[in-house]
């Protein structure tokens, strides 16, 4: 079926986002599937370079997939101390010693399930990851919930329709 503007139309569209995230051998406590407050996957893109000083663009190479999770940790911080531990087996606390990516432990499978508005399951994602960047918190003196968000390098990724 061609993609046509009256097909875009006849969808419905989700009301909300709802991600249900699983990263394999992370332990989160009692939880093996947690909820994803936001996911943003980068999934191609193309780096641009410039040639001395003229500023005239050439394509250079592709973007690296990534993808970021935003969540909400519980009041023992249990997701974000599971992350904090992955990092620091990739990378020592004192910056010295690194892993290469395909030593054990560095990747880690992550299924992302899209659902829909009444939590049946849309979409899964499977992508081989690891965390880089920072862990950071967002939170305000309001009273609204603290999210957290980390950004993971994307290896290898397939996505499934679920039928």
């Amino acid at each position: 079926m061609a993609l046509t503007v009256e097909n875009v139309r006849s969808k419905q569209w989700d009301k909300s986002n709802l991600w249900d995230i699983y990263i394999v051998g992370i332990d989160f406590s009692t939880k093996n599937w947690i909820p994803a407050n936001d996911i943003e996957y980068t999934f191609h893109g193309i780096e641009n370079g410039t040639v001395g000083e003229t500023n005239v663009n050439f394509a250079k190479g592709h973007v690296k997939p990534t993808l970021t999770m935003s969540y909400m940790d519980d009041e023992n911080l249990t997701m974000t101390h599971a992350l904090r531990e992955w990092q620091e087996h990739i990378v020592s606390k004192d910056g010295i010693y690194v892993k290469p990516i395909y030593a054990d432990g560095v990747l880690k499978q992550m299924v992302l399930s899209k659902l829909n508005h009444k939590k049946e399951v849309v979409t899964n994602i499977n992508a081989y990851i690891y965390p880089t960047g920072t862990i950071s918190y967002h939170g305000d003196s309001d009273g609204s919930t603290p999210i957290y968000t980390v950004t993971f390098e994307v290896v290898k990724v397939s996505i499934e329709k679920a039928f």
